[in-house]
């Protein structure tokens, strides 16, 4: 405190409201303004995990912007409207079992993003029977053999009219 007094810039700082210094009431504002900023961004995020552990499609896309894109192996990315029905068909082909969030981050800019591991449970067709299997006393009637999977899932959001949305999803395997 001496050292402001000695130099003079105590008494010259600008003030703002009520004789408080201009800068106090910036920092103030800020610290209210920046974890308001980052609680929708993780509001987003739960959102976007709760309902790829339930398989919701229908909230997914409600978290989408109007040009999200949606990546998921064995097919091309989409950007229109076959977006929720590629989700729909990958959740069908792929049933979760568990998400969960490994990173999550920001950019300079009106962006943020999450990596993340998406499991499921696989049913793969069981292997051909054949005459030399069945008299060794191999599975017999078998046709559905489940299976675990893991994806790495890779989460875009953007800022969009104070509201974080998906702009990207991208699974791809681990």
């Amino acid at each position: 405190m001496k050292l402001w007094h000695s130099i003079g810039l105590w008494r010259h700082t600008i003030t703002g409201v009520r004789g408080l210094p201009l800068l106090f009431l910036l920092i103030t504002a800020l610290q209210i303004i920046l974890p308001a900023k980052a609680q929708a961004q993780e509001e987003t995020l739960e959102k976007v995990k709760q309902a790829m552990i339930a398989g919701n499609t229908v909230i997914l896309e409600s978290l989408f912007t109007a040009d999200a894109e949606i990546s998921v192996p064995g097919s091309a990315g989409h950007t229109d409207k076959k977006a929720p029905q590629q989700m729909r068909e990958f959740f069908r082909q792929k049933p979760p079992m568990d998400f969960k969030y490994l990173h999550k981050g920001s950019t300079k800019g009106d962006r943020s993003y999450a990596t993340g591991r998406y499991a499921c449970k696989l049913t793969a067709p069981a292997p051909p029977e054949d005459s030399a299997e069945r008299s060794k006393g191999g599975p017999q009637g078998t046709t559905q053999v489940p299976e675990n999977k893991q994806f790495k899932v890779f989460v875009v959001l953007r800022l969009v009219s104070g509201t974080y949305k998906v702009e990207s999803l991208e699974f791809s395997n681990e």
